[in-house]
């Protein structure tokens, strides 16, 4: 399966996909579609999530357009997201729908880190307030 959506903790405040090296942008609207069930039957007020890129991964063609779509619509549970394993050319991607979110008057939340540790690390905070 090139993603796969798990929770990441008991309480169901964090989901993490995990992502292989082959993927479509119908495996990831799909997640997506998982992601926001899950979202929505989970008791938690606000949800972040982990986007981990588990292998060297390669970000499918026409990108700019599947975020520009993908940033249309957001979970309001959705809290931080952060994105381990990410290289160069997927953080250049990724702040380019930030861009696109941001022109559309839209807040998208997302960091990166090293670590799965890390990761949740940061999310705990901010799920925190801090």
């Amino acid at each position: 399966m090139p993603i796969a959506v798990v929770w990441d903790d008991a309480a169901q405040t964090i989901l993490r996909y995990d992502i292989g090296a082959e993927w479509t942008w119908d495996d990831l609207r799909g997640a997506r579609a998982d992601v926001f069930t899950r979202m929505d039957q989970s008791p938690a007020a606000r949800i972040g999530a982990i986007i981990h890129f588990m292998e060297t991964a390669r970000i499918p063609g026409d990108a700019a357009r599947h975020l520009r779509d993908l940033s249309d619509r957001s979970h309001p549970k959705a809290a931080l997201t952060v994105i381990v394993g990410a290289n160069r050319l997927m953080k250049t991607a990724f702040a380019g729908f930030k861009r696109v979110a941001a022109l559309a008057g839209k807040r998208v939340d997302f960091a990166y880190a090293d670590t799965l540790d890390q990761a949740r690390s940061l999310i705990r905070r901010d799920l925190a307030g801090q």
